[in-house]
């Protein structure tokens, strides 16, 4: 089927806010989509818990936090597998990029703080969820964070 053909019926089966940003024909012996999904990005609205009230809180603090996580070299937490085992897993090398959104206003107090990371996003469940980083900054910063939404971006598959 021709590229142009095939996205202009594709577009007519989407919602009309469901844009398609690119087409690409592939080889029918090329691996399935999940199998090349290795990375995922997300923007993240966060505060500290108990701030809700709009208490406001310093963006320098916010910087200091995402820069200790980033240049942290294992950030390490326990996770329960399905079976009900628990077992240390570092989340940093799971992280490819972090960065805080600075806010619109010209203040440098604010409530709230977006985040933008990219995190791995593997078949095998090798993943970086935003949960997962909510506490990872959660270590560094030493107290507890609130995540008031989450927006993923974009899903990045490896080349063929």
């Amino acid at each position: 089927m021709d590229l142009e053909v095939f996205e202009t019926q594709l577009s007519a089966q989407l919602p009309a806010n469901m844009p398609i940003y690119r087409v690409e024909q592939i080889s029918l012996s090329a691996p399935a989509a999940t199998q090349l999904l290795e990375q995922a990005e997300y923007e993240l609205t966060v505060g500290l818990a108990g701030q809700e009230d709009g208490t406001p809180v310093n963006l320098q603090q916010w910087q200091t936090w995402v820069e200790a996580v980033w240049d942290s070299q294992e950030i390490w937490i326990e996770q329960t597998t399905k079976s009900g085992k628990t077992h240390a897993v570092n989340l940093r090398d799971r992280l490819f990029h972090l960065e805080l959104i600075p806010p619109d206003c010209s203040s440098l107090l604010t409530r709230h703080f977006c985040l933008r990371y990219r995190g791995s996003c593997r078949n095998d469940g090798t993943l970086l969820r935003p949960d997962a980083l909510l506490r990872m900054l959660e270590q560094v910063a030493n107290q507890p964070l609130h995540l008031f939404k989450t927006h993923r971006t974009r899903l990045i598959l490896k080349a063929a």
